[in-house]
């Protein structure tokens, strides 16, 4: 891989990690709001998929949720392999579990979300999905890979920074 393009991925994924930190831990919120909103107790759930059946909509909010998780971790595996090379699933997978126990303990010790083993599963589940689509990226597209992906992957974060800024801007 070029220099030039490992910078770029560096600079793009750098840009996925705050959006995903300010998603997690935020809810897609200005800060002050969040921080506003402290619970009066942490809240840690350690049964993984337990769901709250007391209403239809908390059952579909939390399966939203569930899909969610799934689909903000898939670009960490797409942009980890872009960036390590194929043959680095292992570390992939554990530094996706690392990153999402750690926002999971942020959300915990600043008492401003649930800290939930299910987020730990579903996020690490994302990376991984992210691993098996660059494998399969990688075989439909041979070499020209490294390329596609980098462009899609622009492409993407500018759309996902300009929507951001809509966002921030209407608030």
């Amino acid at each position: 891989m070029s220099r030039w393009r490992k910078r770029m991925l560096t600079v793009l994924f750098l840009c996925y990690a705050a959006v995903l930190v300010w998603a997690i831990l935020c809810k897609l919120q200005p800060p002050s709001e969040i921080l506003a909103e402290q619970m009066d107790k942490p809240v840690l759930n350690l049964y993984p998929f337990r769901l709250d059946r007391s209403s239809p909509d908390l059952i579909r909010n939390q399966l939203r949720e569930i899909r969610a998780n799934i689909l903000l971790f898939v670009p960490m595996g797409l942009y980890l392999s872009l960036l390590w090379g194929p043959g680095r699933g292992r570390r992939t997978l554990l530094t996706a579990l690392a990153v999402s126990y750690s926002l999971e303990a942020a959300q915990y010790i600043l008492r401003i979300g649930n800290a939930d083993v299910t987020d730990l599963i579903t996020n690490t589940a994302g990376a991984l999905l992210g691993l098996g689509l660059y494998a399969l990226f990688t075989k439909l597209l041979g070499k020209r890979t490294e390329g596609i992906l980098t462009g899609v992957a622009l492409v993407c974060t500018v759309a996902i920074l300009t929507l951001m800024a809509v966002m921030i801007l209407m608030n």
